[in-house]
C-alpha cells in the first residue's frame, strides 16, 4: 500500500501528535487543526497518515509564523463560537421540552 494511503487509528494519531488525549483530537478535528477521519467500514474510523503528517508540519510552521498563528487562532475562535451556538440551541430545545 502506498504511504499516502496508510491508515492510522485514533490511538496512533494521538501518539503521532504527542500523546494527546482523544478529546483534544476531537476538538482539533472540529476546529480544523487535525484531519477528519474516513470511515472504511461500519463502526471504524481511521485517518490518512499523510494528512496527519501534513497537519503536524502545519502546526510546526504556525509556531514560527505570526500570520499563520493569527489564522489558526481565528479558525479556532470561529469553531468555538459555533460550538457555543450549538450548545445554546440544544439548551433552548431542552428547556422548551421541559416547560
Amino acid at each position: 500500500m502506498p504511504d499516502e494511503l496508510k491508515l492510522l487509528d485514533r490511538r496512533a494519531v494521538c501518539a503521532l501528535f504527542g500523546d494527546i488525549d482523544a478529546s483534544t483530537l476531537y476538538r482539533g478535528i472540529q476546529n480544523g487543526r487535525f484531519p477528519a477521519p474516513i470511515k472504511p467500514g461500519r463502526g471504524t474510523a481511521r485517518r490518512l497518515r499523510n494528512e496527519c503528517e501534513a497537519a503536524l508540519r502545519q502546526i510546526a510552521a504556525e509556531r514560527d509564523d505570526p500570520a499563520l498563528q493569527a489564522e489558526a487562532a481565528q479558525r479556532i475562535a470561529q469553531a468555538n463560537k459555533a460550538r457555543a451556538r450549538t450548545r445554546a440551541l440544544r439548551k433552548a430545545e431542552r428547556d422548551a421540552l421541559t416547560t
